[in-house]
């Protein structure tokens, strides 16, 4: 943790969820640590633009939208390396905000990099923060973007046309049978591409070595 490196930090958690009893007894309410719990309107704007850096923890990840409400107003995002949308929009912006998935070790380094930057760097960064997130949130480039998708999705043959029909045998399978056996047959597939590569290095082993030509 950044505190273990003699970074002084302060942590606030914005939301609520599953994980806040388990966070909370490793976290106990201190100078350090503080859970806000769920905040609306300008209470939960107000919260966020007091942040120096908003720290993304997720194995996995789509566009949070959270992440374009910080960079909006100047907030830094330090966000895993998960090969997502926040990770390529922090790396478009500087490669410092990024650091390696389930490593909390590499998040605390990235946040003391930060701490140590010069003020002007630091304004620099935000400033392409704000830039970066403006399209996202303004109303009409929002619209416009939806739009096109639609437009281009629109022009895109149906799938009833072009697919073969679809199976029914598994539409009454509970979704946990269907995801065994789709480990099953991807297990399957594994054992398949294994057996052909030892086949082909077996053949190769094999195969008798040419007689040189006769000297002419």
């Amino acid at each position: 943790m950044p505190d273990e490196r003699q970074t002084p930090c302060h942590f606030e958690f914005l939301g609520d969820g599953a994980e806040r009893p388990a966070l909370e007894r490793v976290l106990p309410q201190r100078p350090q640590s503080l859970f806000r719990g769920i905040r609306q309107g300008n209470d939960y704007w107000q919260i966020l633009a007091n942040w120096d850096v908003i720290l993304l923890t997720s194995d996995h990840e789509g566009v949070p939208r959270v992440i374009f409400k910080g960079m909006s107003l100047g907030v830094l995002p330090v966000v895993s390396k998960i090969d997502a949308e926040a990770d390529r929009y922090a790396q478009s912006i500087d490669s410092c905000l990024c650091y390696e998935p389930a490593n909390i070790k590499s998040a605390a380094a990235a946040i003391e990099r930060l701490s140590k930057l010069p003020e002007a760097e630091l304004v620099n960064l935000r400033r392409q923060c704000r830039q970066t997130a403006q399209k996202h949130l303004d109303g009409k480039a929002y619209r416009d973007t939806f739009q096109s998708l639609i437009r281009d999705v629109q022009k895109m043959p149906r799938i009833s046309e072009v697919a073969p029909p679809r199976s029914e045998q598994f539409d009454d399978v509970p979704f946990r049978w269907l995801q065994r056996i789709g480990k099953f047959r991807a297990t399957i597939e594994k054992g398949r591409n294994h057996l052909a590569k030892i086949f082909c290095r077996s053949s190769s082993s094999n195969a008798k070595p040419q007689n040189p030509p006769p000297n002419q």
